[in-house]
């Protein structure tokens, strides 16, 4: 019985002493763990590596004959989301104004002020759009449809349009 008693101290011990060692080990991984603010910034220092470009492969961007070939309601979007992005493009980059992105007048070329700064044009979260070839990138395309093979006997299309801020759910 004693040697029962004697065995069971021992793995104790063991197990205690490999806490200790595994517990420190713990406490350096925990303070390793990045804020959302250090990861973010760790991804864009690191932009330029292989391993966080991510694109879709063999996509057709089109942005042309989209009535021929889609429906309309998205259609007249996409011309006025273009429309949008094209005047944003030529006030700030050519005019060096100040793009005011009110989709209630289609925008508007102001000089720039207190109220009213310079917006990125190209990045997706403004007027932008994802770039297929580099789908996590921040910085965007100018809009635009892509086509999707169509799965249903039903359609009375040979192709699906998917719009570039449909892509945005999916990805």
């Amino acid at each position: 019985m004693i040697l029962f008693y004697f065995f069971i101290l021992c793995i104790l011990i063991i197990c205690l002493y490999f806490y200790n060692v595994n517990k420190n080990q713990l406490e350096e991984f925990e303070t390793k763990v990045l804020s959302q603010k250090k990861f973010d910034k760790f991804i864009l220092k690191n932009a330029g590596k292989k391993a966080f470009n991510v694109g879709l492969k063999d996509i057709k961007i089109q942005r042309e004959n989209c009535f021929q070939k889609c429906d309309a309601e998205n259609c007249i979007k996409l011309y006025m989301k273009r429309q949008n992005y094209n005047n944003c493009i030529k006030c700030q980059e050519k005019k060096g104004k100040c793009y005011n992105n009110n989709m209630c007048t289609m925008g508007n070329c102001d000089d720039c002020g207190k109220n009213l700064k310079k917006l990125n044009c190209h990045h997706k979260n403004n007027i932008g759009c994802t770039d297929p070839n580099n789908i996590y990138s921040l910085d965007g395309i100018e809009p635009y449809f892509i086509e999707v093979p169509s799965q249903s006997a039903n359609s009375p299309f040979d192709s699906k349009c998917v719009f570039c801020w449909q892509m945005e759910s999916f990805l």
